[in-house]
Formats: C-alpha cells, sequence, structure tokens
C-alpha cells in the first residue's frame, strides 16, 4: 500500500502539487525510486496507526472515513469510463493494450462493485451498534459535503 501512495505521490510531484515537491519527487539512483516519497508515507502510516494506541475507535474512524473515500473515487472514475466506452468509445485515447470485448463487462463489474462496497462502507460493522460501534462516515461525509 505505501508504495502505491508514494507512487502517487511523486506523481502529483511532477504536477507541483504538493509542497516540497521536489524533495519527495527526488529519484534515488540506486534504488531508480522515489525513496523520500516512501518514507513519507511509511511515516505518516505509522503516525495514523499509533491512534490505535490512544483509541480503538478514532483508528476505526479514520480507516471507515478512508473507505469511503476510496470507493467513492473508485466507483465515479470506473462508471466515467465505462459511460464513455458505451456511449462515446472514440473519445477514449488509444491504449497500449486493452482486454478487447472484455472491456465493458470488467468496466461494469468493477464499478457494480465498487458501489456496492461504497454503500457498505457507511454501515457499522458488527451489531447491536453502539457509540463505539457505530460508523462516523455518515456524519464526515455530510459534514465534509456541507450537508
Amino acid at each position: 500500500m505505501s508504495l502505491q501512495q508514494s507512487n502517487r505521490l511523486a506523481v502529483l510531484r511532477g504536477a507541483d502539487f504538493v509542497r516540497f515537491s521536489k524533495w519527495i519527487g527526488h529519484i534515488n539512483l540506486k534504488y531508480h525510486l522515489p525513496v523520500n516519497a516512501v518514507l513519507l508515507t511509511a511515516i505518516i502510516t505509522l503516525v495514523l496507526c499509533l491512534i490505535n494506541l490512544g483509541s480503538s475507535d478514532a483508528f476505526n474512524a479514520i480507516l471507515s472515513l478512508a473507505a469511503v473515500a476510496q470507493m467513492a473515487t473508485y466507483s465515479i472514475s470506473i462508471s466515467c469510463v465505462l459511460y464513455r466506452r458505451l456511449t462515446a468509445p472514440h473519445l477514449l485515447p488509444k491504449a497500449q493494450w486493452g482486454l478487447k470485448r472484455w472491456g465493458v463487462p470488467v468496466n461494469a463489474a468493477g464499478a457494480a462493485y465498487a458501489w456496492f462496497a461504497f454503500f457498505w462502507a457507511f454501515w457499522p460493522s458488527a451489531t447491536p451498534v453502539t457509540e463505539t460501534s457505530m460508523s462516523m462516515s455518515q456524519l464526515k461525509v455530510s459534514e465534509g459535503s456541507g450537508g
């Protein structure tokens, strides 16, 4: 997971979307990797995991919100590609490789799973629901959207 996030961080660095982008995106000549981005994401992950020592409820709330955010971005992006593939495939850029006739079914299955997971990410993980076991994602998402 850390390598995936550090790769995204390095890509954002190229577009200068991140502070200290030159330091973060520096490619180590020995490893041919953005080592600073890998270390930064590992440190951020470690700090977030330390929250679990103080309160597992706070940690679960953060994880729940992260799951909602990830499934929202996946479901929206896959659905947009699927829509474009069905309505105007000539507008999609040419790919180096493709799934040919399996592209639409794979995108449809991916979108269905992402929307399914997005729906269930708002629900509590255990029953009976108490103040500590309830999912705070609904509150945080509605709070962030101005609702």
